[in-house]
């Protein structure tokens, strides 16, 4: 069995009021998938940026840290030249 909607047209004063509001809401339903476009675009652009960059160990081509953080203590002068 088949639903039929019928939509019935605004008739007098109103026509103008509904045709704006058609206008309005095409507009903002381009604009939301103009934002989706291209949040999209940079999304699948980036993942593969990240993706590339966290199958490579973090420090694969970066020096060795072979000291400790200076300790500093209350009191103590952070520059001993000061």
């Amino acid at each position: 069995m088949a639903l039929k909607i019928k939509l019935s047209r605004p008739k007098g004063e109103n026509l103008l009021s509904s045709f704006a509001l058609r206008i309005a809401l095409g507009a903002i339903a381009v604009c939301a998938l103009v934002f989706l476009v291209i949040t999209g675009y940079y999304y699948f652009k980036y993942q593969g940026i990240v993706d590339a960059r966290l199958k490579e160990p973090l420090f694969a081509n970066t020096a060795k840290i072979f000291a400790a953080p200076r300790e500093v203590r209350p009191g103590q002068k952070i520059f001993p030249f000061t």
